[in-house]
């Protein structure tokens, strides 16, 4: 066993005596530096190699990712799931002259609730009624009457009208305030009574409407 150790160690520097024999001729010198020069440029490679790959890397890390936020904007913009603003309806332009007769409407119920719906021999033709001051002892209400205002220092006799259609409406007012000494006696069927009424209450007033005979409200 020892024999074959000593062989083989023979056999090894045998190889290096001659390797070492091959490497001091000119050729084998030659060879050594070439063998060099290309171990240093495989180095140099591998150096370079791994330089470009890690300069290289983020631009690509950069180039995805901008690839990324373009598909995601893409979406965000074409998503059919998304809230969409419905377009406004277009304006009739009829709706103006509609709402300005509702309004007309409006007002016009607004004052007959007020102040009745007129009446008498037909001579009310509007909404403005006539007014009438007595300032005499005796006064026959007329056609166009609606108000009438007593001032007068006495007694007053107010005669109401007989020939009168059904809606017709009369305000009597005491506007001298001394109707508890200056009585203001009405005339005419009011309420079923043939005799009518007496006003004696200082700036009292008394509305009445006709139907079938004059009716206090």
């Amino acid at each position: 066993m020892s024999e074959l150790k000593e062989l083989f160690a023979e056999l090894a520097k045998a190889k290096a005596e001659s390797k070492k024999a091959q490497e001091s001729t000119p050729a084998g010198q030659a060879l050594k530096g070439v063998q060099e020069r290309l171990k240093k440029n495989n180095e140099i490679g591998e150096l370079l190699g791994i330089f470009v790959e890690k300069k290289a890397q983020p631009k690509e890390i950069i180039k995805e990712v901008i690839v990324e936020k373009e598909v995601i904007v893409e979406k965000e913009v074409t998503n059919k799931d998304s809230f969409q603003q419905p377009a406004p309806q277009p304006v009739d332009p009829n709706i103006a002259g509609i709402i300005k007769k509702m309004q007309f409407l409006e007002q016009a119920i607004g004052r007959i609730a007020a102040y009745g719906p007129g009446g008498g021999a037909g001579d009310v033709v509007n909404l403005d009624h006539q007014t009438t001051l007595v300032t005499a002892a005796t006064y026959t209400v007329g056609r166009k009457d609606y108000y009438v205002g007593i001032n007068y220092a006495g007694t007053v006799t107010i005669t109401l009208p007989t020939n009168v259609k059904n809606g017709r409406y009369i305000i009597i007012k005491d506007e001298s305030g001394r109707c508890s000494r200056f009585p203001i006696i009405v005339q005419g069927n009011v309420d079923n009574d043939p005799d009518g009424f007496i006003l004696r209450v200082d700036n009292g007033g008394i509305q009445m409407i006709y139907r079938d005979g004059w009716k206090i409200v």
